[in-house]
């Protein structure tokens, strides 16, 4: 996989820990302050609206970001709709948003290396936005049209049948 190319100092890192209910929300700049701190917001339409609007209010209140990253671990269906949602805002647009969802397993690992870090809902919000502030992200951006088109067709291996 190719590594993403970033411009770290003029990006905003955000990291969204996925729930079945409520989501958490962080964001960083590349000197790990923080300008979104561990918010909770309802797993619902409202709390992507209101995730939306806070990622936009932090950019619009530092003028050095140009670009925003944004991950999430891959949950299955709770995180999908928030990855279409925020990967295909127009308010988001102009900063070449790039959403992620990330190998909850890689994000893990890499907790493990806060050893001072208390457990509380939000940490992991802050540790996914850390994972994409030091470019561990590998993978490529959520295309969300290209997966639920996926999804939906039967899975029968990669072999092909003359009709």
């Amino acid at each position: 996989m190719k590594k993403i190319k970033i411009d770290y100092l003029s990006t905003l890192f955000v990291g969204i820990d996925i729930g079945s209910h409520t989501n958490v929300i962080s964001a960083l700049n590349f000197d790990q302050d923080f300008l979104i701190r561990m918010v909770p917001v309802a797993n619902a339409q409202g709390g992507a609206v209101q995730m939306k609007e806070m990622i936009a209010q932090a950019l619009s209140q530092h003028h050095e970001f140009r670009a925003v990253v944004i991950g999430l671990e891959s949950t299955g269906f709770y995180g999908v709709h928030i990855a279409n949602y925020l990967s295909i805002s127009e308010k988001l647009a102009p900063f070449s948003t790039k959403v992620y969802c990330l190998n909850p397993y890689e994000v893990n690992q890499c907790k493990k290396s806060f050893n001072s870090l208390d457990k509380n809902d939000g940490i992991d919000s802050f540790i996914i936005a850390d994972f994409a502030r030091v470019g561990h992200i590998h993978t490529e951006p959520w295309r969300g049209a290209q997966y639920l088109a996926l999804s939906g067709l039967p899975d029968t291996g990669s072999t092909s049948r003359n009709v």
